[in-house]
């Protein structure tokens, strides 16, 4: 099918995202825990389609803004080994918590995967991150990182991989303080996940996959260390990896169906590599479609 005959559903999209930003349907129940992160999809996608000041009043994004500040765990410091940064959602906070206590719930943690939707929502609705307890997340970051270079997503995780690292790599550019984490170990631990075929598994030794190709190459250029790993005959096999992914938009894998999730993964960094750092503003609009 001609892509000139696609007809893309601009309105329900929209309609999608902004119901994405209210009370999820019962059969989402289970994506409770992480609604930070629902919640910057939805922003993100009406950003995109230049229709989030139209589903969005000034009130609105300040009430959204003071949800996610309500969702910081906050501290000046990790003392008593109490990461800090944001949660997924208020599930965990139990009656008996204190907002002078950080975690009275043993499993009221953290996730730094919450902490990057976070910020990047705040920044989305225009908040100006005042209130957001940067050196608090900065010591965290140390704190989640391995002696292998790669971070767990929380205390209570034994999960740590790709994902995790650009998650860090994004906090600490949105907040403009590298000191929380270790380029160097971080940059060997992605170096190792490189593969034979050119690309990145999620870990050392898995198989080359679009989602963890794109955040082994988005965090080293934002490390400002991906012509350290990628180069050269590197660079090429990398570039022909991904163009290799195309069908109808790219696929996960080798050999791997076409999910919705990785349309765009594969296509975002193959313009990376001409070593130019290019501000772009992409928006879609009604009469784009």
């Amino acid at each position: 099918m001609s892509l000139s005959n696609v007809n893309f559903k601009f309105n329900l999209h929209v309609k999608y995202f902004s119901c994405s930003l209210g009370i999820l349907p019962y059969h989402l129940s289970s994506l409770d825990g992480s609604r930070m992160t629902i919640l910057f999809y939805g922003l993100a996608g009406l950003e995109l389609l230049s229709s989030l000041d139209q589903k969005l009043t000034p009130n609105d994004k300040n009430e959204t803004i003071k949800w996610i500040y309500r969702l910081q765990l906050s501290s000046s410091s990790i003392e008593n080994e109490i990461p800090c940064g944001y949660r997924g959602s208020s599930c965990f906070i139990t009656s008996t918590s204190d907002k002078n206590e950080l975690c009275s719930n043993p499993y009221d943690h953290i996730h730094i995967t919450m902490t990057y939707t976070a910020l990047v929502s705040l920044l989305i609705l225009g908040d100006d991150l005042s209130r957001v307890n940067r050196q608090a997340i900065i010591s965290t970051m140390k704190y989640l990182q391995l002696d292998n270079g790669s971070f767990v997503a929380s205390v209570l995780s034994s999960e740590s991989d790709l994902r995790f690292i650009y998650c860090a790599c994004c906090i600490s550019y949105l907040l403009d303080d590298w000191s929380g984490i270790n380029t160097d170990t971080c940059t060997d631990y992605i170096k190792n996940c490189l593969t034979y075929e050119g690309a990145f598994g999620q870990v050392p030794g898995a198989e080359a996959h679009g989602g963890s190709t794109f955040c082994a190459i988005a965090s080293l250029y934002l490390m400002n260390r991906l012509h350290d790993v990628v180069h050269d005959k590197k660079q090429s096999q990398l570039v022909q990896w991904l163009l290799n992914r195309q069908s109808e938009g790219f696929n996960g894998g080798i050999a791997k169906l076409l999910p919705i999730s990785k349309k765009n993964a594969g296509g975002c960094f193959l313009s990376d590599f001409d070593g130019n750092r290019q501000e772009r503003d992409i928006r879609f609009s009604p009469c784009d479609s």
